[in-house]
């Protein structure tokens, strides 16, 4: 019979699926589940822009993973919201609606998970940090218009999308053990790909307009 972390992992990315099938190996422990397992490590890539990026020996015990989740959405969250206040595209301002609503939901069901299991969102250093370069963001896009603006926010907005990519292959997938959050890990993975991609297409279709106009 498949369990049901197995089950989820099955229609993963191949990285995020190793990192179940590794999960579901090592829920056979008796380590109760609040206790983090290694210490938390925070690492600066050259070539992220500054963003901080996750390393792989970083773990978290599953409160620290809806606490993070939790985190991600709502800087999602408020990406989205400033671009809908601000933004002078009309593709722009849908897309944020759209993340806005992905998001919410997200961070709804994460509340919800919460209570069921009576699991309290624990909080971390490196949420800590999210919530700090989250803030640092929105105050610099507040002193943008036009399209200066619209440009940068969408640059936040695939860096916030890559960022929960690599966090939940990296450390959140392999750190969860309890089935119900491996599986709300596993369908983030796949709303964050799909929102990558919509981000994405829209900064090509800024590039090309743009290229256009200087011709």
């Amino acid at each position: 019979m498949v369990s049901t972390a197995e089950g989820v992992a099955m229609n993963l990315h191949p990285i995020a699926l190793i990192a179940v099938l590794a999960a579901c190996g090592a829920a056979t422990t008796n380590e109760p589940p609040s206790i983090a397992r290694t210490t938390f490590a925070v690492g600066v890539d050259p070539s992220s822009h500054g963003h901080l990026v996750p390393e792989p020996v970083a773990t978290f015990a599953d409160d620290q993973v809806l606490g993070l989740v939790a985190t991600i959405n709502t800087e999602a969250i408020d990406l989205a919201s400033i671009a809908m206040r601000h933004a002078t595209d009309e593709r722009l301002m849908s897309l944020a609606t759209l993340l806005a609503a992905d998001h919410t939901e997200a961070r709804d069901r994460e509340a919800r998970l919460s209570e069921r299991l009576a699991m309290p969102l624990a909080p971390t250093k490196r949420m800590q940090a999210m919530r700090q370069e989250a803030t640092t963001e929105v105050a610099h896009l507040e002193t943008l218009t036009g399209t200066a603006f619209d440009v940068t926010d969408l640059e936040h907005a695939a860096s916030a999308e890559r960022d929960a990519l690599s966090m939940l292959d990296l450390q959140l997938i392999p750190s969860a053990r309890i089935p119900e959050i491996l599986a709300h890990l596993a369908d983030l993975r796949e709303r964050a790909d799909r929102n990558l991609r919509d981000v994405e297409d829209l900064q090509l279709s800024f590039a090309e307009a743009n290229a256009s106009a200087r011709r």
